[in-house]
């Protein structure tokens, strides 16, 4: 039985992240991220990794101070946790080391 849950990331540096980069624990597959599903012709971003453990998400907009919610679904009972020192957002492919909010 899969289990769905959903993250919430905050850009808390002082620029515009445009993509995200996510590392969990076991496969995931998302399901949305700021509730559009990867199906809806409104989903307008790049997806890369989904159904593996490593997961980029492109074309995003991520404002300072803004968030991301990404929804997922694992393939197990619980979900996947997040590899935080392995999650990270960039602009235009330059990483933005500054420590994410997670929840």
């Amino acid at each position: 039985m899969p289990s769905f849950d959903f993250i919430t990331v905050k850009n808390r540096s002082k620029k515009r992240a445009n993509d995200i980069h996510l590392s969990f624990e076991a496969q995931v597959d998302v399901t949305g991220v700021n509730g559009v599903a990867p199906s809806d012709p409104k989903f307008k971003h790049k997806l890369d990794g989904d159904g593996s453990a490593e997961i980029g998400i492109a074309k995003i907009n991520i404002p300072p101070g803004s968030t991301i919610t990404i929804n997922i679904r694992g393939s197990g009972k619980t979900t996947p946790s997040i590899n935080p020192e392995d999650t990270y957002l960039t602009l235009n492919g330059e990483r933005l080391n500054l420590p994410l909010t997670i929840s």
